[in-house]
């Protein structure tokens, strides 16, 4: 994991986005299957 300085100090809005709408959807379609 080689990040620069800038970008660990800056959050990344757009990969935390995804990564919460990837388990928000995760964890929708896991309560509808079931």
């Amino acid at each position: 994991m080689s990040t620069t300085y800038p970008e660990l100090r800056r959050p990344d809005y757009r990969r935390l986005a995804i990564a919460l709408a990837g388990l928000l959807s995760g964890g929708l379609t896991a309560f509808l299957l079931t």
